[in-house]
């Protein structure tokens, strides 16, 4: 190959092989105790969320942040499923651009999807976060398994300079005098 030739690489016609040795590799079938989810063999599975602490109190209209993070060792990330809410009562979900990747760790890979979203309440009242759970089997233990992340509830209250309800309002005062009522005999 001439490196001062660009088409000196591509243009080769002289056939090229190699060997190695055998290499075996176990193989076994999704067991039937894993169910019909998705299959997500893994040594170790972490599902997170990073969000405020409860109870905290929003305003309609002010974002929660939150990032939700799935973890897996033994697998890529583009293995793993990525992080996600449900459609949430009285709020709008703006997700934010992944994070994704895979590293070496030891003889293993390390994936990791990480997700952020700014979750925005339209009205005042309870804000309800649902529990996201992810099932997965665990190679060492040759069981399945769940990830859980627990529901969160925060309080929602009216937007700054939003009227009051009229519930909270005031009862408005008479601007009658009583009027008297005489009768004649």
């Amino acid at each position: 190959i001439d490196m001062a030739d660009p088409n000196s690489f591509f243009g080769s016609t002289r056939a090229m092989s190699a060997a190695s040795a055998p290499v075996s590799i176990d193989v076994r079938a999704v067991p039937a105790a894993a169910g019909k989810t998705a299959w997500l063999p893994a040594r170790a599975l972490s599902l997170a969320m990073e969000a405020p602490p409860e109870p905290t109190q929003l305003r309609a209209g002010q974002p929660l942040n939150l990032t939700m993070t799935v973890q897996a060792t033994g697998l890529p990330y583009e293995s793993l499923p990525a992080p996600s809410l449900p459609r949430i009562d009285g709020a709008t979900v703006y997700p934010d651009k992944p994070v994704n990747g895979t590293r070496v760790d030891g003889a293993w890979l390390s994936g990791r999807r990480q997700q952020s979203f700014a979750v925005v309440p339209g009205k005042p009242g309870e804000l309800v976060i649902p529990a996201t759970t992810l099932t997965w089997w665990n190679t060492q233990t040759d069981k399945a398994e769940v990830a859980t992340i627990p529901e969160h509830r925060y309080t929602v209250l009216p937007a700054v300079g939003a009227p009051a309800t009229a519930a909270s309002a005031a009862a408005p005062e008479a601007t009658e005098a009583p009027v008297a009522v005489t009768t004649s005999a």
